[in-house]
């Protein structure tokens, strides 16, 4: 089978040589040189080579505000395309300021109700949501599917991708009894609507896979996964940032479980090639650090997993300086780490800091809090203190009952923390 790269490659040298034609036979300032800059700059990056991408989006943006005016639809359409790059790059308040620029130029032009303003609004909420202000996010991605299935369908690829997007938040909230049907839809969904090889295929598969791992269904997970995984690398090539994505939650997989040798080949692929792609600092291969970080821990090589925690915080704190779900989880496991090596002094103030977090972010009802007030009173247990262990564990011990019901690992990780401490 030929690989992507070879006809990526034949595309990228013929935008290349468009550009440097259209440079010879146009003035700098010209509609055609930024046309030509704009398609290089989306080839690169949907090769996932971010860094290159950039300045010719920030190039063809310079020349389009100078030959269109402040308020033309390509300068518009540049804005939106370097601010997805920007999200890409985990700089997501740059990301931000570019969209709602984006978003305001097309309200301009075009009004609240037009599907080129309900394309800036969507844009915008990916942006939200990766910063972690799910509630905004969601209320954003239920407007625009709406606008979708009324003008255009269900069945509309609009509408497909909008429920896509609004299943994803749903799923980073931890709302997984209303975002797995509909992820089980789309995957039967996409496929029917735009193509079995389109980008969207592997992403649903791989959002119902989280799911279905940590309901430990590791079967149709791990079946999810692997077809994810074929279509990724087909479209993208090995080494592009959203192959290692799958190849990082199949690693996962593995780790949860209880095979950690596999694990640990699986998120160092993946490490390794978010590394190179996106950078040490990027928010990506802070996830990947975590991640083997936890197989480090459970291999008990705790020094390495310690090590690999403290440089993931470091990037996710650098990346995200507010309160942010991603520094929730990348405090949350060093301090399992750091418990784990019985240096408690240090443990707890990280799951102290993971379980405020959780509380401002998702509430305290939501399964993610309780995951991290159980951490927490593991740590204050073995600090000998049982006072301070007990009401943490009691209430989330309730709260997983009820949101994730008495087969889910953390119930069960609950109730023997409870029955230790009742023992002791």
């Amino acid at each position: 089978m030929p690989r992507p790269e070879g006809k990526l490659d034949e595309a990228e040298s013929l935008i290349r040589e468009s550009l440097a034609i259209r440079r010879r036979a146009f003035p700098q300032d010209s509609p055609e040189i930024a046309t030509s800059l704009n398609n290089l700059a989306l080839m690169l990056r949907e090769r996932g080579r971010f860094a290159e991408a950039e300045p010719l989006y920030r190039e063809a943006l310079a020349i389009r505000r100078r030959i269109l005016g402040p308020d033309h639809p390509d300068i518009a359409g540049t804005l939106s395309n370097l601010a997805a790059l920007l999200r890409q790059q985990g700089r997501l308040g740059e990301a931000e300021t570019s969209a709602r620029e984006a978003l305001e130029l097309d309200r301009k032009l075009y009004g609240e109700d037009n599907p080129n303003t309900i394309q800036g609004l969507n844009a915008l909420a990916a942006i939200v949501q990766s910063l972690g202000r799910y509630d905004e996010a969601e209320k954003i991605d239920r407007d625009v599917l709406d606008f979708w299935r009324r003008h255009q369908g269900e069945e509309h690829p609009n509408a497909v991708v909008s429920l896509n997007n609004l299943a994803s938040v749903l799923k980073d909230k931890g709302d997984y009894a209303a975002a797995e049907p509909m992820f089980r839809k789309l995957v039967d969904q996409v496929p029917r609507t735009l193509g079995e090889k389109h980008p969207l295929a592997p992403v649903v598969m791989t959002h119902l896979a989280t799911i279905l791992r940590d309901q430990e269904n590791y079967d149709e997970a791990e079946s999810l996964l692997r077809r994810a995984l074929a279509i990724v690398s087909a479209l993208r090539g090995e080494d592009h940032p959203d192959t290692a994505g799958v190849v990082a939650q199949l690693g996962v997989l593995e780790q949860q479980r209880g095979r950690p040798e596999a694990a640990e080949g699986l998120v160092k692929k993946a490490l390794a090639v978010r590394e190179k792609a996106l950078g040490p600092g990027h928010p990506a291969t802070a996830a990947s650090r975590i991640a083997l970080g936890v197989v480090m821990r459970e291999r008990g090589i705790l020094d390495d997993a310690a090590d690999l925690g403290r440089v993931a915080l470091e990037a996710e704190r650098k990346a995200y300086p507010g309160v942010h779900p991603d520094v929730a989880l990348a405090a949350m496991e060093l301090g399992r780490t750091e418990a784990a090596r019985r240096h408690l002094k240090e443990a707890l103030p990280l799951l102290t800091e993971a379980l405020g977090a959780r509380r401002t972010i998702y509430g305290e009802e939501s399964w993610k809090t309780a995951e991290a007030k159980l951490y927490l009173a593991e740590a204050c247990a073995a600090d000998g203190r049982p006072g301070a262990a007990r009401p943490l564990l009691t209430s989330a011990a309730a709260t997983l009952h009820r949101q994730r019901g008495p087969a889910c690992r953390l119930t069960r990780e609950a109730d023997d923390a409870l029955r230790r401490l009742r023992a002791a």
